[in-house]
C-alpha cells in the first residue's frame, strides 16, 4: 500500500509540475517530504529502500551507457580545454568544500561529504535539458558534457572509496581497487567477445533485447555485490561496457521507462529520509552550499574557459549549465547513512541543497536566452583580446552570402555559391562542422543565428544573399527583421516546417521559404516523369544517391 501512496504522490507532483512548467526532479523529492515527514502516510520501509537501491543502479547504468567519449573526441580543442577546466575545478572545489566544512565546525568525514556536494554537477539534469533544447552538439554543450564525464569518473571513484571507508586500510583499498579493475576487465572482455553476437541475435525480438539488457545490468550488480562492491557500481560498469556500441542507443531507449520508474522511486525515497527538524540551525550552511554551487562554481568554469580563448558567450552558457549539485552526492549520502558515516542532519542538508540548486539551475537553463542577453555585455568585458576559437572571416565583407546551418542542405548551397564565385560565410553551432569547414578552407563562424553579436559580425547591410537552413520560425523572423532594417534589397531564403510558418515568414519579408516536404514531393514528381520506362537510368541515380547518403552518414552521423 505504501508503494501505491508513493507513486500517487509522485504522479500528483508530476501533473502539478507539468501545469506550472517547473523542473520535475526536485518536486519528486518534495512529494516524498510531504508524504513522509509531514503527513506520515509513508515510511522508508526495507522494501522501499531496496527498490530505491534498484533505482540508483538503473540511474547509474544509463549514466554509464551515455559515457561515450567517441561522441566528443572529434572536437579536440573544445574537449582538451574543457577537460583541463574540469580537472582544475575538481581540485579547487574539493579543497573549498573541506575548508567550508571546517568553517562550519564539521569533522573531516562530514567535510568530505560536503566537498562532494559542491564539487560535482548533475549529469541527469544537464544532459536532459541539453537534449530537450537541442544543444548537445554546440560548443557549450560539448564543453559541459566533457566536464560532466570527468566529474562522473571521479564521482564513481568517490563512491567506491565511501563504500570501503569503514574498513579503511591500504590492504583493503588495494583489494577494492583490484576488484574494480577485475569488474571492468570482465565487462570489456564481454564487450569484445560476446556482446555483438548476443545483441545481434536478440535484436530480432524487442522482448529478448529488453531481457538481455536487464540480465546484463542485474548480472553485473550480482557480480559487483559478490566482490564486495555496491550493486550500483556494477550497474555503472555494465553501462560503460555498452557505451558506444551499435546497440547502445536502442538499449537506452528500452531501459528508459524502467529507469524512470525506479528513479522516481529513488527521488521520492530521498524525501522520505529527510528529517525537517534536523534542518533547524542549518540554514546558513544550506545557503553557503547553494551560493557556492550556483554562483562560485559557474564563475570558476566561466573564467577558466575564457583563459583557453573561448568566447564569452560559450563560456557563459557552459557555466550556467553546471550550477547545481549532482545526483551522485545523493547516492553517496544514502551509502553514508547505510554505513553510519553521516547522520540524518547532514543528509537532510545535502538533499535540501540539491532541491534548491536543481530548481535554481533549471530556471537558469530553461530561460538561458533571457539571462545571456542581459549578461553578455558584462561577460564580454572579461573576454581575452582576440578570442577567436572557431572563426575564419574574409578581410572584406561586401556582396557576400551568409549561410546559417551547414548540415546536409547547407553544404549543397555552399557548393553552388562557390561555383558562382560568390564570397560566403557559414555560421554553425556544431564544432565538428566548423572543424570540417576549417579543413576545407571555407569562411566560417561558430555561433547561433539568434545571437545578435553573430548577426552584427556578418556585415548584413552589405550582404547580397542570406540563407537559413534552420527550421526555427522565431529565429528566422528575428534574422529577417534584422537584415531588412539595414538591407532591404538582400535576397533571403529561409526554411520552415509548416505552411502557416511559411506564410508568416513571407509576411515578415522572406524572399523565398523552403518547405522540405514540398520540395521532396516536387523532386519525386520530376523523377517519375524523367525516368518512367527507363529503369537502368533510375538504378544509376539510386546508386549515386546511396553513395552520397552513406558518405553523409559517416560524416554527420545519426541525428
Amino acid at each position: 500500500m505504501e508503494i501505491g501512496f508513493l507513486f500517487l504522490f509522485a504522479t500528483v507532483a508530476a501533473f502539478l509540475v507539468r501545469l506550472l512548467k517547473q523542473p520535475v526532479l526536485p518536486f519528486f523529492i518534495i512529494a516524498g517530504i510531504i508524504a513522509g515527514p509531514i503527513l506520515h502516510l509513508i515510511s522508508p520501509s526495507p522494501l522501499i529502500l531496496s527498490l530505491s537501491e534498484a533505482g540508483i543502479a538503473f540511474l547509474l547504468f544509463i549514466v554509464g551507457i551515455e559515457m561515450n567519449f567517441g561522441k566528443i573526441e572529434k572536437s579536440s580543442k573544445v574537449i582538451k580545454y574543457a577537460a583541463l577546466t574540469a580537472m582544475a575545478q575538481l581540485i579547487v572545489f574539493a579543497l573549498l568544500g573541506l575548508l567550508l566544512g571546517r568553517l562550519f565546525h564539521l569533522n573531516q568525514l562530514y567535510s568530505f561529504y560536503l566537498a562532494l556536494a559542491i564539487t560535482f554537477s548533475s549529469t541527469m539534469i544537464v544532459v536532459k535539458l541539453l537534449t530537450d533544447k537541442g544543444e548537445l552538439l554546440t560548443i557549450h554543450g560539448k564543453s559541459a558534457i566533457t566536464i560532466l564525464l570527468i566529474q562522473d569518473v571521479f564521482a564513481i571513484i568517490a563512491l567506491i572509496f565511501i563504500s570501503s571507508l569503514n574498513e579503511l586500510s591500504f590492504i583493503h583499498l588495494g583489494s577494492i581497487f583490484l576488484k574494480t579493475i577485475l569488474l571492468f576487465l570482465v565487462a570489456f572482455a564481454l564487450r569484445k567477445l560476446a556482446y555483438h553476437h548476443l545483441f545481434k541475435f536478440a535484436a530480432c525480438s524487442q522482448e529478448l533485447l529488453f531481457l538481455l539488457t536487464i540480465s546484463i545490468v542485474l548480472g553485473f550488480g550480482i557480480l559487483s555485490n559478490y566482490l564486495g562492491l555496491s550493486i550500483a557500481i556494477g550497474a555503472f560498469v555494465a553501462g560503460v561496457s555498452l557505451a558506444g556500441s551499435d546497440f547502445a542507443y536502442e538499449i537506452s531507449i528500452k531501459v528508459r521507462p524502467l529507469r524512470d520508474f525506479f528513479a522516481t522511486l529513488f527521488l521520492v525515497t530521498l524525501g522520505l529520509l529527510i528529517v525537517p527538524t534536523a534542518l533547524k540551525g542549518s540554514l546558513l550552511l544550506i545557503i553557503a552550499i547553494i551560493l557556492v554551487s550556483v554562483l562560485l562554481k559557474p564563475l570558476f568554469i566561466f573564467f577558466s574557459l575564457l583563459i583557453f580563448n573561448f568566447r564569452a558567450s560559450s563560456s557563459l552558457r557552459t557555466a550556467l549549465y553546471l550550477g547545481q549539485i549532482s545526483e551522485f552526492v545523493l547516492v553517496a549520502g544514502l551509502i553514508g547513512i547505510a554505513h553510519n558515516q553521516i547522520d540524518e542532519r547532514l543528509f537532510s542538508i545535502i538533499t535540501a541543497s540539491f532541491i534548491a540548486t536543481a530548481v535554481i539551475s533549471s530556471y537558469f537553463i530553461t530561460y538561458m536566452r533571457f539571462f545571456t542577453d542581459r549578461l553578455n555585455d558584462l561577460a564580454k568585458k572579461f573576454e581575452r583580446p582576440g578570442a577567436h576559437l572557431y572563426e575564419k572571416l574574409p578581410k572584406k565583407l561586401e556582396n557576400h552570402a551568409v549561410i546559417f546551418g551547414y548540415h546536409r542542405t547547407g553544404e549543397k548551397i555552399v557548393e553552388t555559391l562557390k561555383k558562382m564565385g560568390i564570397t560566403l560565410i557559414v555560421v554553425d553551432f556544431n564544432p565538428d562542422i566548423i572543424d570540417e569547414l576549417e579543413q576545407k578552407d571555407i569562411n566560417h563562424l561558430y555561433g547561433d543565428m539568434a545571437d545578435k553579436e553573430i548577426l552584427d559580425k556578418m556585415n548584413l547591410h552589405k550582404t547580397s544573399i542570406v540563407v537559413s537552413t534552420i527550421p526555427n520560425v522565431n529565429q528566422n523572423i528575428a534574422m529577417i527583421e534584422q537584415v531588412r532594417k539595414s538591407n532591404p534589397k538582400a535576397t533571403i531564403y529561409v526554411t520552415a516546417k509548416e505552411i502557416e510558418e511559411a506564410l508568416e515568414l513571407y509576411e515578415t519579408g522572406a524572399s523565398y521559404v523552403i518547405l522540405p516536404h514540398f520540395l521532396g514531393g516536387e523532386e519525386t514528381s520530376l523523377l517519375i516523369e524523367r525516368f518512367s520506362g527507363d529503369e537502368d537510368r533510375l538504378v544509376k541515380i539510386k546508386e549515386a544517391h546511396l553513395n552520397e547518403l552513406k558518405k553523409d552518414l559517416g560524416r554527420f552521423g545519426k541525428k
